[in-house]
């Protein structure tokens, strides 16, 4: 098996009522301000183990300054590693990071990012881990805190974690690896590969299942492999040929099984799809392309539906959406998020026979906003359920009769075209 490695590089690519409830207020998905990671790892000829945390920033977060015909920028890193109790400072370890550009537009993107890398060595135990970083230029102060437990592998069989990749070279016969620290995958198009160590106390056979779950717990993916690995630690890579994923949350694993099936080790990552300026409601682009017909012409549906595959047609999706931003200006596309927050809404309140957005009210209430007024009437004498929603800036009421009994409740006077998304 060819040495593996990890290389660090700038990249330089990639009764009166109100029906609703308050809109969120981070209805985008806002990446964070930096991207971390922290993995165990088998640590040789000592009782600890190796604990890996990855650091990646994205050049819009650090002021560049002029220097010659280059562009620099220098931040300081802390890292701070405290008992579980946060009351005791295990270790500490602080560096300075210089980041030159000769390309000016770099300078301000977010996907273009300075990657670095600390080691520590810890006894098997529960730590709290303070990340903080200062732009030496502006000033800047960015920090983040998570837990991590460190891991023992003292067993006859470990498992690392697993460090999800987004690039790879060669350089003097080795393979160099490039990490994918956001765990972000919505721009990946040929699977997703992972790295990731096996300690053995011996040689044997091992099988090993590799997965992909939906935030349901639903099996997306599934492979199986069997693998021959040696004493002491196995350095394995391995693509999950898992394409075209849609926006969401997803956990990957990987299960090592011995032969005989008696022993099963299981190690877990959490990954996304998530774009940049898409709201976070959104997670099934097919769905949110069909919900879009209260506001787009069947036309306009079927251009997005007809992309050649996944990437086209959220590309065209965004694209659509883009030109109704009412303040393109801004960093935020109101309109996008106030649309699919009323979609959110009906789907949580307005199911019936037929999902929220696709019933009655939520027809109404996508198209036209919540009503200024509503009259319940649940318990009618001689009438069945209904209610009555009142807009006054268009001078309209809206009734809603439950048919059924259960809840069912249908529109009784027209609503037609006339009526335009407010």
């Amino acid at each position: 098996m060819k040495k593996l490695a990890i290389l660090f590089v700038f990249l330089s690519c990639i009764s009166f009522a109100q029906v609703e409830s308050a809109t969120p207020d981070n209805p985008f998905y806002q990446p964070p301000d930096f991207f971390y990671d922290m993995l165990n790892f088998f640590a040789p000829d000592t009782h600890n183990t190796r604990l890996d945390i990855y650091i990646q920033i994205p050049f819009s977060k650090i002021k560049f300054i002029k220097a010659g015909d280059q562009f620099r920028a220098d931040y300081n890193v802390s890292v701070s590693v405290y008992d579980e109790n946060r009351l005791k400072l295990i270790t500490e370890k602080s560096w300075s990071e210089k980041v030159q550009l000769a390309d000016f537009s770099l300078t301000n993107s977010k996907v273009n990012y300075n990657l670095s890398l600390k080691s520590f060595l810890l006894k098997p135990a529960k730590y709290v881990v303070r990340i903080n970083i200062e732009d030496m230029e502006s000033r800047k102060i960015f920090n983040s805190e998570g837990e991590i437990l460190v891991r023992t592998f003292d067993q006859n069989v470990a498992v690392s974690d697993l460090i999800m990749v987004s690039g790879e070279s060669q350089k003097n016969g080795n393979l160099k690896l490039i990490p994918n620290v956001s765990r972000n995958v919505a721009n990946i198009k040929t699977g997703i590969p992972v790295y990731y160590e096996i300690f053995s106390a011996s040689d044997r056979k091992i099988k090993i299942d590799y997965k992909v779950l939906d935030n349901k717990g639903n099996e997306l993916y599934n492979d199986q492999k069997e693998e021959e690995i040696k004493a002491g630690n196995n350095q394995m890579l391995y693509t999950y040929d898992f394409k075209d994923i849609g926006l969401g949350d997803y956990v990957m694993t990987v299960g090592v099984f011995s032969e005989d099936g008696s022993q099963r080790i299981i190690t877990t990552k959490q990954f996304y799809s998530k774009w940049i300026g898409v709201p976070n409601t959104v997670k099934d682009l097919e769905k949110a392309v069909d919900q879009m017909v209260y506001l787009a012409t069947p036309s306009e549906i079927d251009y997005i539906h007809e992309g050649k595959d996944y990437q086209e047609k959220l590309e065209r999706f965004v694209e659509f959406w883009r030109k109704k931003d009412p303040t393109p200006q801004s960093a935020e596309n109101e309109l996008f998020a106030e649309y699919y927050r009323r979609i959110d809404y009906a789907n949580r309140n307005f199911k019936q026979m037929l999902e929220g957005w696709r019933s009655d009210m939520g027809m109404v209430y996508i198209t036209l906003g919540a009503p200024n007024n509503v009259e319940r009437h649940p318990f009618e004498y001689n009438s069945k359920p209904y209610e009555v929603w009142e807009y006054y800036d268009i001078n309209r009421r809206f009734t809603f009769v439950d048919i059924t009994g259960f809840g069912d409740y249908r529109l009784i006077n027209p609503f037609f075209g006339e009526y335009q998304y407010r």
